[in-house]
């Protein structure tokens, strides 16, 4: 059955960050599975386009839309793309926009088993996990450089990807370290720009490289020896599922959106903002061989969960169910 999809995303998402990202991925998916979508912003939401089902990305900057959507069509369906902000709600006193539109949709999608478990008891029966996958198109795993010990981190510079983790720990690393952590991604605001500028100019294990085109950051990914996501909150972060597909280690913070993906026992977890557990584990990773395979076999045994057929499929099982 062909329908209509609508995707809203806040007012503040860009081509280049998560949301509209993700929003433009399930567009292409389901446009392969043969609907037509749409993608807009919650200030250029319009209802004569006369959408067949909602998803809005962001229950709280979602809100408005859901709202309106429903008092036009009651019964067609509504969804919500739960975020890492929307989880972090839900798990503490939820925002009255927040638990309006759970509450309204007819279907929750969270990226990982552990954030649906995360959700109070009422919400759990409406959720679907769903992966996130990730195009990679053609780059595969390239030679890491000889003269350093390449360590990348990918994230916009905002408070909740925790940004400036991995340069705090590699201050502490020792002086026999060859480390050097770079890292990709805009500065959303001048104050995060100047701390970026600043550690690159005084810690000479640190380089900010600011935006760089995405098909440039996933060979650099590729090339890395390991990614290190720091977040203090995320739903799932799409630069973890690249460097599962890419065959690239990774370390992260032990917070839900990371080991619903990795899982709880993935032997390269740290505690989050634990500065001095970061700089440690990075220095294992790089001088203990056996830790360094483990963690990388452990990567590599994540392929088929964020693979885009995987993916795909769930997002069919989900459609079929609410558009019969």
């Amino acid at each position: 059955m062909n329908v209509k999809i609508q995707f809203v995303v806040p007012n503040s998402a860009s081509r280049t960050k998560g949301n509209f990202v993700t929003a433009t991925r399930w567009a292409a998916i389901c446009r392969e599975l043969g609907h037509r979508t749409k993608i807009c912003r919650v200030d250029d939401f319009k209802v004569k386009w006369n959408a067949d089902v909602l998803v809005g990305l962001h229950a709280v900057h979602s809100a408005p839309v859901i709202a309106e959507f429903r008092g036009r069509f009651p019964a067609r369906p509504i969804g919500v793309m739960l975020t890492g902000t929307d989880m972090v709600a839900a798990g503490q006193k939820r925002t009255a926009a927040a638990q309006r539109s759970m509450q309204t949709a007819d279907f929750l999608v969270t990226l990982n088993q552990m954030a649906k478990d995360w959700l109070p008891a009422d919400l759990q029966t409406k959720a679907f996990v769903i992966p996130q996958s990730a195009q990679v198109g053609n780059v595969k795993r390239i030679k890491p450089l000889s003269s350093v010990f390449e360590v990348c981190v990918v994230g916009h510079l905002r408070k909740e990807k925790d940004p400036f983790r991995p340069a705090l720990a590699a201050r502490l690393l020792p002086e026999a370290s060859r480390i050097r952590v770079h890292h990709f991604g805009a500065a959303l605001s001048a104050a995060f720009a100047r701390r970026a500028a600043q550690l690159s100019a005084s810690e000479s294990r640190y380089r900010w490289f600011g935006h760089y085109p995405r098909w440039k950051v996933l060979r650099r990914i590729a090339r890395s020896r390991v990614l290190v996501q720091p977040s203090r909150s995320e739903g799932g972060a799409s630069t973890i599922s690249e460097a599962i597909l890419l065959s690239t280690p990774i370390i992260a913070s032990r917070i839900s959106g990371n080991v619903g993906i990795l899982g709880a026992d993935y032997p390269a977890l740290f505690e989050c903002e634990n500065t001095q557990q970061l700089s440690d584990l990075l220095f294992r990773f790089e001088t203990d061989r056996q830790f360094h395979q483990h963690v990388a076999a452990a990567t590599r045994a994540l392929q088929s969960l964020v693979s885009p057929t995987n993916e795909q499929r769930r997002i069919k099982q989900l459609l079929n169910q609410f558009t019969r």
